[in-house]
C-alpha cells in the first residue's frame, strides 16, 4: 500500500490474511456483491451522510468503478473529516473483477 492506494493483489491478499478491514462499495450499482466480497454498500453520493457508520479503527477501503471516486472521496474524508485510516481501491471493481477472473 503507497499514499493510502491498495492494489486489488493487496486486497486478495488481506481477505486471505484475515486482516480487519471495512470494504465500502461506493459504486451506483453495489458491484462488490457480484464478486462475492463482504462489503458494506453506500452509493457515492450518500457517503457523507452516512459517515457515521464508517469505521475510524480500522482501515477503510473504498471501491468504485475505476478507482476515481474512492479516490476523490478518500481525499475528502481525509482532510475534510479528518480520517486517517481511508485507503482507496486503485482500478476499483473493475481491476478487482480482473484479477479475479485471471485467478481463476
Amino acid at each position: 500500500m503507497v499514499n493510502n492506494i491498495i492494489l486489488p493483489e493487496e486486497l486478495i491478499d488481506w481477505i486471505n490474511q484475515g486482516k480487519k478491514f471495512q470494504i465500502i462499495d461506493i459504486t451506483l450499482d453495489n458491484l462488490l456483491k457480484d464478486l462475492k466480497i463482504k462489503s458494506k454498500w453506500i452509493p457515492v453520493h450518500e457517503l457523507i451522510d452516512h459517515i457515521s457508520e464508517l469505521d475510524r479503527d480500522i482501515p477503510l477501503i473504498l471501491s468504485c468503478r475505476v478507482g476515481a471516486d474512492s479516490f476523490v472521496m478518500m481525499n475528502i474524508l481525509s482532510t475534510q473529516y479528518q480520517m486517517n485510516n481511508v485507503i482507496s481501491l486503485k482500478s476499483g471493481f473493475i481491476g478487482l473483477e480482473k484479477l479475479i477472473e485471471k485467478q481463476a
